[in-house]
C-alpha cells in the first residue's frame, strides 16, 4: 500500500504540472481526494492493515494528501 501511495503522489505530481485552469485543478483534486478517489479509496483500505502498518501508511498517506 505504502508503495501504492507514493505512485500515486508521482503521478497527481506530473498532471499537476500539466494544469491549464482552475477546472483541471478541482478536476484533479476529484479525481484523488474526492469521494472515489484513488487516495480516498486507498484509505478506507486501511482499517485492514494490522495494527503496527497503521500509522505508517496513515502518515505516509496524509502526506500524499497534503501534496496534492
Amino acid at each position: 500500500m505504502e508503495l501504492h501511495l507514493k505512485e500515486l503522489k508521482e503521478k497527481a505530481a506530473k498532471e499537476l504540472v500539466k494544469l491549464k485552469d482552475l477546472k483541471e485543478l478541482k478536476e484533479l483534486e476529484n479525481k484523488y481526494l474526492g469521494r472515489k478517489g484513488e487516495v480516498t479509496t486507498l484509505l478506507r483500505q486501511v482499517k485492514a492493515l494490522a495494527a503496527s502498518e497503521k500509522p505508517k501508511v496513515g502518515k505516509i498517506a496524509n502526506e500524499v494528501k497534503k501534496e496534492i
